[in-house]
């Protein structure tokens, strides 16, 4: 996998947003309803109920940036064409090092992973990651 594949990739389309938003709108419909009926006890002005729904909204838009990666569909595995650290000698299973994360992973390929070696992510399944030396092409 070429540098140029992992950063395509990483771009936000406009299905994540859409995904994002529509995660978002159930939440905000409670804070609405919820505002509406405190103001129906209690006397609060329309100014601050409109600031605290576009807070709320500001707060969601901020927090997008942080978690969009969160909401690309599956199908599109983020860990695929990610490269690390090993952080063990890897002959069939071990621990690696992404982006400073440790995760469990197995080696696909028939050259072991020597401890502090780059790998790549080839395929993933739950939070095992299947990973091969980051100068092979194809697992073996």
């Amino acid at each position: 996998m070429n540098r140029h594949y992992l950063r395509m990739q990483d771009k936000i389309t406009k299905g994540t947003v859409i995904r994002y938003i529509l995660y978002q709108l159930p939440e905000l419909a409670v804070l609405i309803v919820a505002l509406f009926l405190i103001k129906q006890w209690i006397k609060v002005s329309d100014l601050i109920l409109y600031g605290i729904i576009s807070a709320w909204v500001i707060k969601d838009v901020i927090l997008f940036f942080y978690t969009w990666k969160a909401y690309i569909p599956e199908k599109k595995d983020i860990m695929i064409g990610k490269q690390g650290i090993a952080l063990e000698r890897i002959i069939n299973s071990g621990y690696i090092k992404i982006n400073g994360e440790q995760w469990s992973a197995l080696n696909r390929s028939s050259v072991p992973l020597e401890k502090g070696s780059e790998i790549l992510v080839v395929e993933r399944k739950g939070l095992t990651l299947y990973v091969m030396p980051s100068g092979l092409k194809n697992a073996e």
